[in-house]
């Protein structure tokens, strides 16, 4: 614990709702970032959700219309980024905008580790090939920086606390 520190050690830097928010907004993001890139890598939009959706959807269901399955996938993507930034929102506490970037940043970077090696061995070999791919890093990476600019946003309307550092 540092005890110099001009913030207090329990506040955070968003509250449950507003880094829900953020989550939504941010998962919106990453699939503009999909878009952009499209060209660039070859991964759609519509791929993706289509492996979201095959993550709550037996085998038999797979066969489904493909507005459905992007539906479902939707779904997925956003109740996943929705759980996410809830995470996000009551572990970051407050600290310097710097902080906040560098922890939002990591936080994408653990979130794309996490997502490409470890559920990307128990999918198939199609979404082990887009999760590990550079356009779902910066997708991942801008779920992050979103998430740490909402918090920037959030702590910049707050009065500063002051703590009150004993003299020796």
């Amino acid at each position: 614990m540092i005890s110099d520190s001009p913030y207090k050690v329990d506040e955070m830097a968003l509250s449950p709702f507003a880094g829900m928010f953020a989550g939504l907004v941010a998962a919106f993001l990453m699939l503009g970032i999909v878009i952009l890139m499209e060209p660039y890598s070859g991964l759609s939009v519509e791929s993706v959700l289509r492996q979201f959706a095959t993550l709550v959807l037996p085998k038999r269901f797979e066969q489904m219309e493909p507005n459905t399955l992007m539906l479902i996938g939707l779904g997925v993507h956003l109740l996943l980024r929705l759980l996410l930034s809830l995470l996000y929102s009551v572990c970051q506490q407050r600290i310097p905008t710097r902080g906040l970037i560098a922890v939002g940043t990591f936080f994408g970077f653990i979130l794309w580790i996490t997502g490409s090696v470890i559920i990307g061995t128990l999918l198939g070999a199609e979404w082990r090939s887009a999760s590990r791919s550079w356009t779902w890093l910066l997708a991942n990476l801008a779920f992050g920086l979103c998430l740490a600019t909402f918090a920037m946003i959030a702590q910049s309307r707050r009065p500063a606390t002051t703590v009150a550092v004993p003299r020796d």
